[in-house]
């Protein structure tokens, strides 16, 4: 499984600090395989995948933020929590907002593009 990062961990302190941190990243990814989001991965992931894919969350975490955008034309992507539990399945040209409370992780936004 790959992870998905748009920078690069820098020292120990960095591993520790909040999610506003990667506030307004934007990143384009193309994927082969299952991949992993991390807090590292950014706010606004746009995900192509070679094939119909799983995209989990790495671990619970308040204030994570994320929104993932399905670029393909044909094939889907499945959002997954970090106990593998399906949160939604982003069928190509969707965007879905992940949050995550501290305890779970929530779909707090869904449309199709």
């Amino acid at each position: 499984m790959a992870n998905i990062v748009s920078y690069t961990l820098g020292d120990a302190a960095e591993k520790d600090t909040v999610p506003d941190l990667y506030i307004d990243a934007f990143l384009a990814v193309s994927i082969t395989e299952n991949a992993t989001l991390l807090r590292r991965s950014g706010r606004v992931i746009v995900i192509t995948p070679d094939a119909a894919r799983d995209v989990s969350a790495d671990k619970l975490e308040e204030g994570r933020d994320h929104v993932l955008v399905n670029a393909s034309t044909q094939y889907d992507l499945t959002l997954k929590d970090q106990a593998g539990s399906t949160l939604v399945t982003l069928y190509p040209g969707c965007w879905a907002r992940l949050v995550c409370d501290g305890t779970a992780w929530r779909v707090v936004g869904y449309d199709a593009v």
